[in-house]
């Protein structure tokens, strides 16, 4: 997905340090302002901070503004459940100072933080409006469930699907040298093609615990896959993951006492 390495803000010419320009179809009214007195706005009002980090020369910044922030219903989650912020992180010092705390080193990067200003969630790549809707309606539940988040793995749900509309492709940003190709190539690793799913939940709460219980009885961490299904996020519960399915039927085997009917299934279908 298109990103930007952050360090070329320190070799932006001048001229181009200056606030980004709103996007005129945007459907998020992103606010401006030190982060200190955004988030007691966001503790006045029983809400998450939405942080975009963009930057005047950041054509990814400037696609999502464009695309996903003009989607009028994520526009509505947004306003429901975050204070939306918009900081430049060309011009600003103190911006510069968040982007060392929180480890922001692409743009565009979205920050979720609680009112505390702790770390939730960061987002670090180009996405469409359905898919970045998911993942904070995902996060909002996380807030709630009576046990520890999980990460979610579904690549294919980061995909822009608006014909046309796909984001501007990476580049090193201004005045950067040429990118050069490391001499030392690391060794390819086997790619997780399989893994068994042991079940299907509507609920985040219920799957975690679930999850949790698999853990309890087998050596290693359950994991959690998305997908939607007529507009409900469903949350499936799976063990492992593994370069072939010989190799997943034979845990599924070793451990069909424990995994019950877990099936396997191919990643790339979960």
């Amino acid at each position: 997905m298109a990103k930007l390495w952050l360090f070329a803000l320190a070799i932006a010419p001048s001229w181009m340090l200056t606030a980004p320009p709103p996007a005129s179809s945007t459907a998020i009214a992103f606010k401006q302002g030190r982060l200190e007195a955004l988030r007691t706005l966001a503790r006045d009002e029983s809400k998450l901070l939405l942080v975009h980090f963009s930057a005047p020369w950041c054509q990814p910044c400037h696609w999502l503004e464009r695309n996903t922030f003009a989607d009028e219903n994520l526009g509505a989650l947004v306003h429901e459940q975050f204070v939306p912020v918009m900081l430049d992180a060309a011009s600003d010092p103190q911006v510069a100072s968040l982007c060392k705390q929180y480890g922001v080193r692409l743009l565009p990067t979205i920050l979720i933080l609680d009112e505390s200003g702790r770390l939730l969630a960061k987002y670090e790549e180009t996405t469409n409006a359905a898919s970045l809707a998911m993942q904070l309606r995902v996060l909002l539940r996380q807030q709630t469930a009576p046990e520890r988040p999980y990460v979610f793995n579904n690549p294919r749900l980061m995909e822009p699907s608006v014909p046309g509309q796909a984001p501007p492709p990476a580049t090193a940003g201004p005045n950067l040298p040429p990118v050069t190709a490391s001499s030392t190539a690391p060794s390819p690793q086997p790619q997780p093609n399989f893994s068994i799913q042991l079940g299907v939940f509507s609920d985040y709460a219920n799957a975690v615990q679930f999850a949790h219980s698999v853990e309890r009885r087998l050596p290693n961490s359950a994991q959690l896959f998305l997908s939607e299904s007529g507009g409900r996020i469903l949350y499936k519960v799976v063990y492992g993951l593994y370069p072939s399915e010989r190799e997943a039927l034979a845990i599924q085997q070793r451990y069909r006492q424990q995994l019950g009917r877990g099936l396997v299934r191919q990643v790339a279908e979960l």
